[in-house]
């Protein structure tokens, strides 16, 4: 089966991480001056035909197989942007195993930006409640300081009768 893209390839590159843990993208250069970055989802060779779709198939993720690939803007790494003259495109790991730095040049422009393939999953949100962390692990803390104490107290019982 074969992919139709939205504009002719110019260039295919790569993710990449630091460890290698986080999965890796093919960053796409198309000669709309675009830059993309696509999931493996979107080329994977087992995607079946919308007409043969189970339902194991939808649980693992798989998109049905379309001949015409419409990636989601979120895919375009250049937002709205077109680049000029870009020829290559160099990525490395970042700090954060979940992203991806990218650097694009060439003759005419340079573009950088950084990537997270599979989401930021090592960053934590603003809105985390830490008082809840921390307010979970002092109860943990005392609850396993009673049951010791309860525990201990209880094998002495049972040494005296």
């Amino acid at each position: 089966s074969s992919l139709i893209l939205p504009s002719p390839v110019q260039g295919i590159f790569h993710t990449s991480t630091s460890r290698g843990i986080t999965s890796k993208h093919i960053i796409l250069l198309l000669n709309s001056g675009q830059i993309v970055s696509m999931d493996k989802r979107w080329y994977d060779a087992r995607r079946p035909l919308p007409s043969l779709m189970s339902l194991e198939d939808r649980e693992e993720g798989l998109i049905p197989y379309k001949s015409r690939l419409h990636f989601p803007y979120t895919s375009y790494i250049t937002y709205h942007k077109s680049t000029e003259g870009i020829q290559k495109i160099v990525t490395a790991g970042a700090t954060l195993e979940s992203t991806t730095l990218v650097l694009g040049f060439g003759s005419g422009d340079m573009f950088f930006t950084r990537v997270a393939p599979a989401a930021s999953y090592d960053i934590i949100n603003e809105d985390f409640d830490y008082i809840g962390l921390i307010g979970s692990i002092i109860l943990v803390c005392i609850g396993t300081y009673i049951t010791r104490s309860m525990s201990i107290s209880r094998d002495l019982n049972k040494l005296w009768r």
